[in-house]
């Protein structure tokens, strides 16, 4: 009898500061490879997303112009520079350090100057709210963060929701790019929008009432603020149920398809067990078609970031998949969690 086949590991992820060194170092024709990028963007957004305010400094290596020179190259993405520089300034503003302003005022020349003009000066007006007021457990607190943040990134809370908007209007149109580059006053209400699901986890009942005058059509205008919205008026254990439900409510993938997975990840591993019970039922309960397809497809991209033993069992046994479509992903998915490929599906979440 042949022994049981232990699932190929994956191979393990450099560090961000390995990473940088050794782009800061390298010459000018070093190429990027797809798993390094892959490294630097998780890193960098989980050091926002888990607080790791002690890696500050690692975060602001990443902007040297030679870094972003690497990810240009990289063949994991074509807006490599892009996605980096969105990466770091949310994952900055989130860790709300005030020893890092300066240093970013200084950096600033290196960047695009969409980020320069737009999206810098609301990290900036995040890390002084964050710095002043961390954590907001009354109403009284959360407002005085809240006006601290707008007045830092010179809004007014009407000036945001205008920008919003024109912004709504012109994310209908083409190229989709339109989509990446919000103005200040949609990042604005973003963050705010974030800021106040901490503070309504926080025990802050009202928290979310400032932004009630968004209007009921706002997951038109942007989607990825009503996903906020959305999130932080949940706990975390009622997040991910939803977020599944809501990622498989139809049978056509669209961008906001790449917010709702982002954000399933974001969750971390205990979404794992949501993801492995969802794609059974799927695979018990359904006739193969396009949205079943497509719906499995979904799933199993999105639980393939994850580094469970699970995934591993769950990818190579839908390698034997009857139908082509699904055994294909699978493959894909495997093949590129034994690179050590770990993408983002969102960078400037």
């Amino acid at each position: 009898m042949n022994p049981v086949q232990e699932p190929a590991a994956a191979t393990p992820q450099k560090t961000l500061e390995s990473l940088t060194t050794h782009l800061r170092k390298a010459d000018q024709h070093t190429r990027l490879n797809a798993s390094d990028y892959d490294a630097l963007i998780w890193q960098v957004r989980q050091i926002g997303l888990q607080r790791e305010r002690q890696r500050w400094t690692s975060l602001l290596n990443t902007l040297h112009p030679k870094v972003l020179e690497a990810v240009d190259t990289t063949s994991a993405t074509r807006r490599g520079r892009f996605h980096l520089q969105a990466a770091v300034l949310m994952a900055l503003g989130r860790l709300g350090n005030p020893e890092s302003i300066a240093p970013l005022e200084h950096l600033k020349k290196h960047l695009d100057p969409y980020f320069r003009r737009e999206m810098l000066p609301v990290v900036i007006a995040r890390i002084h709210a964050e710095s002043q007021v961390p954590t907001p457990a009354s109403a009284a607190a959360w407002q005085e963060k809240a006006s601290l943040f707008l007045s830092k990134a010179g809004l007014s809370l009407n000036e945001a929701i205008a920008a919003l908007e024109i912004y709504g209007e012109r994310s209908r149109t083409w190229p989709p790019d339109n989509l990446l580059e919000a103005p200040r006053g949609v990042i604005a209400l973003r963050m705010l929008a974030e800021m106040a699901g901490e503070a309504f986890a926080n025990g802050v009942p009202n928290a979310f009432q400032l932004l009630e005058g968004l209007g009921k059509d706002l997951v038109e205008k942007d989607s990825i603020l009503w996903l906020r919205i959305q999130l932080g008026k949940r706990t975390s254990a009622e997040r991910i149920p939803w977020l599944i439900n809501y990622l498989l409510q139809d049978g056509v993938q669209t961008i906001e398809d790449r917010f709702l997975q982002q954000v399933l990840v974001d969750c971390g591993e205990q979404a794992v067990p949501a993801l492995v019970a969802k794609i059974e039922v799927l695979e018990q309960g359904e006739q193969v078609s396009s949205t079943y397809r497509l719906h499995l497809d979904l799933l199993l991209e999105t639980l393939s970031v994850f580094d469970s033993p699970k995934v591993f069992q769950i990818l190579e046994r839908l390698c034997r998949h009857p139908d082509s479509y699904i055994s294909d992903a699978a493959r894909t998915y495997l093949a590129r969690k034994q690179r050590g490929e770990k993408p983002t599906f969102v960078s400037w979440l």
